[in-house]
């Protein structure tokens, strides 16, 4: 399911259950009402449930939610929350569909800027027969359609990275090996976990629980093993404060706001407050990026052009030179 259905499904299986519908109706009404793959994805979720497993189990044996949906769905049915913790479910889903509309719009520039630097060079060797319209055509179009495609699989990869949690740490290890986008990686693993965090507390589970899965479900294998070892000294008796500030992999602010928010009582609300302000640092700088982006490749293009055409005409410069005695 894309974010956008997955938000549509999370808000008609609370209207449903909340209208005193058991769980497996509830998703075989759904299942009727859809089509294709999220047909036969609920059909396995109703089918599972018929055989007594649970709702969390089913959404898990049919991979049709996201990795850190599975422990808020579980606390939902333990808790009897199933409708305040689904429509919470699909608000969150509504804002990162909006979040990567936002991102894939804005890339939409600067492709079409790269495609125009990689189509126009040709030609003018084109024009001046150098090149056969075949070359032309095989060299700008086949490139542009090879690169498009390599796009467009790490693109579905990085959606598919939401609900598989293998390739979303193969997909943040990647990204951490590249120097200018390592930061920003760091930022946006902080920021889901201090977002599923807050959401799973506020859901209703309890705070070491939901530090033990919102770890597991991070895409950072460091954090994880960081958490792991946080857990034990808070249980012994380690203020939470210090007990982050020793693991140096969490940056100061995150452990200020988990303090602050454990001493006030409102973990979730600043848990919260710090992911959103992470959420919209990253978003910035993704603009940034986008937007510096074209300007590189507007004055390649203009530096290719200016190129091709002092090469085309200082070929007939050369020859009316030869030619006048």
């Amino acid at each position: 399911m894309s974010f956008a259905q997955l938000s549509l499904f999370y808000k008609n299986f609370a209207e449903l259950y909340s209208a005193g519908i058991d769980v497996a109706s509830t998703t075989e009404a759904l299942q009727k009402g859809s089509s294709g793959h999220n047909s036969q994805v609920l059909h396995s979720v109703s089918q599972n449930l018929r055989k007594g497993r649970s709702l969390h189990q089913s959404f898990r044996a049919a991979q049709c939610v996201p990795v850190n949906d599975l422990p808020l769905v579980k606390a939902a049915e333990d808790s009897g929350r199933i409708v305040e913790v689904f429509k919470n479910l699909s608000q969150k889903h509504s804002d990162t569909h909006e979040s990567i509309k936002k991102i894939r719009l804005s890339l939409m520039k600067p492709y079409f800027t790269f495609a125009a630097a990689l189509m126009f060079p040709g030609v003018t060797d084109l024009f001046s027969e150098k090149i056969t319209l075949a070359h032309y055509l095989r060299n700008s179009l086949g490139v542009l359609a090879l690169i498009t495609a390599v796009f467009i699989i790490i693109y579905n990869y990085w959606i598919q990275s939401y609900f598989d949690l293998q390739k979303a740490r193969t997909l943040h290890e990647v990204m951490n090996s590249l120097p200018f986008f390592k930061k920003l990686n760091s930022k946006m693993a902080f920021e889901k976990f201090a977002a599923t965090l807050g959401f799973m507390l506020d859901s209703g589970i309890d705070f070491f629980e939901a530090l033990k899965q919102s770890g597991q479900c991070s895409a950072n294998p460091k954090l994880q093993k960081a958490i792991e070892r946080i857990i034990p000294r808070i249980q012994s008796g380690v203020e939470t404060q210090r007990a982050f500030q020793a693991e140096k992999i969490f940056p100061i602010d995150l452990t200020t706001a988990i303090s602050l928010g454990s001493q006030a009582g409102k973990l979730p609300e600043f848990l919260k407050r710090y992911a959103d302000r992470i959420k919209s640092e990253n978003e910035s700088t993704i603009q940034t990026m986008v937007k510096v982006f074209p300007v590189i490749l507007y004055w390649l293009v203009i530096g290719q052009i200016v190129y091709s055409i002092v090469g085309f005409y200082s070929g007939y410069l050369d020859q009316a030179l030869k030619i006048v005695p």
